[in-house]
């Protein structure tokens, strides 16, 4: 799994990163427990900071990769997987 996590703020993008996940706790579906930082290709930063400017967000943000879904809980924007669902 990927997961893109920064901040968001005044319309600009403050601080980034790019994680691989290899392990979670619970292992099937929990936070990571192992993961590395890997190079964000530019398209992407392009891509989040456009849905961050249309949804008008301010503050913390994680995407994950396509197959989670989104959850937008006023504070902070995270991912949820879809398992149970």
């Amino acid at each position: 799994m990927l997961s893109y996590a920064g901040v968001f703020a005044n319309g600009r993008l403050l601080g980034q990163a790019l994680l691989r996940y290899h392990r979670t706790w619970h292992p099937e579906g929990g936070n990571a427990c192992f993961s590395e930082a890997v190079e964000i290709p530019p398209e992407l930063t392009g891509r989040v900071c456009g849905l961050l400017e249309d949804l008008r967000w301010e503050g913390l943000f994680e995407l994950c990769e396509p197959g989670l879904k989104v959850s937008i809980d006023g504070r902070m924007l995270t991912c949820v997987t879809r398992r149970g669902n």
